[in-house]
C-alpha cells in the first residue's frame, strides 16, 4: 500500500492569529478608507493566514465574509491600483509632468478597470488624465474605463446621441456593462460575425428585451 501524500500545514503563530483577527475586522468594517478591505484581504492572501481553517483563499472568503472570489480579488486589485497611484502622485520622478495635487481615487468602482493596465506608470498616467478631463476633477468609473480602453487601444463606439444621452442617466456599472456588450457587437459585425451564430446573438438580445419589458 502506497503512503498518501499529506500536505503539512504550518500552524498560525500567536502573532499571526492576532494579526488575522485584526485584518478580518478591517475587511468587515472597512475601517477608515474605501480600500482598507482590499489591503487587508491582500495581506491575508499573501501570508496565507487562512490556512488554519480553510484549504484555499477562495473558500475562506466565501465562508468567512460571504463574498465571491471575484469580489475578493477585485478589491485586492483596486487596493493595488490605489497604492500605485498614491505613491506615484506623492513621489513623482524628477522631470515628470505628474501633478502631486491631483485628487486620489475615492472608491473601488472608480478605478476597477485600471487593473487591466500594464503597471503603475500607465495607471498614474490614466488617472491623471481622468482627473484633468472630469468635472471638478472627480472622474466616474465609466469615464476612467473609457480612458483605460483607449490606452489599451480599444475604441469605444456608441451608436448615436440618444443612446449616449440615455446612458448618462444610468448607474456607472450598468453603463460599463452595456458598453462592453456594445464593443463585442461592433467587433463581431466588423468581422462579419465570423465564427458567431448571428441568429443566436439576435435571440439573446431579444430575450434581454423581453426580460426588461416583463
Amino acid at each position: 500500500m502506497k503512503n498518501s501524500e499529506v500536505e503539512v500545514i504550518d500552524p498560525l503563530t500567536e502573532q499571526e492569529q492576532n494579526r488575522l483577527t485584526e485584518l478580518e475586522r478591517v475587511v468587515v468594517e472597512g475601517m477608515k478608507g474605501p480600500f482598507d478591505s482590499g489591503l487587508a484581504l491582500r495581506e491575508i492572501h499573501g501570508e496565507k493566514y487562512y490556512r488554519k481553517t480553510h484549504p484555499t483563499f477562495e473558500v475562506y472568503v466565501e465562508s468567512k465574509f460571504g463574498i465571491s472570489r471575484q469580489t475578493a480579488y477585485r478589491l485586492i486589485d483596486a487596493a493595488n491600483v490605489f497604492e500605485n497611484v498614491t505613491h506615484g502622485l506623492q513621489n513623482p520622478p524628477l522631470g515628470s509632468d505628474i501633478s502631486p495635487f491631483l485628487s486620489l481615487p475615492s472608491n473601488e468602482r472608480q478605478i476597477r478597470s485600471m487593473s487591466k493596465l500594464a503597471g503603475p506608470e500607465e495607471q498614474i498616467e490614466v488617472w491623471q488624465r481622468a482627473v484633468q478631463t472630469s468635472p471638478k476633477g472627480k472622474p466616474t468609473g465609466a469615464h476612467v474605463s473609457k480612458l483605460v480602453k483607449e490606452k489599451l487601444g480599444v475604441t469605444v463606439q456608441r451608436s448615436g446621441t440618444k443612446i449616449t444621452q440615455a446612458a448618462r442617466e444610468l448607474p456607472e456599472d450598468f453603463v460599463e456593462a452595456f458598453l462592453t456588450i456594445t464593443e463585442k457587437l461592433f467587433a463581431a459585425k466588423k468581422n462579419n460575425f465570423k465564427g458567431i451564430d448571428r441568429k443566436k446573438v439576435i435571440e439573446f438580445i431579444e430575450r434581454l428585451r423581453r426580460f426588461i419589458e416583463d
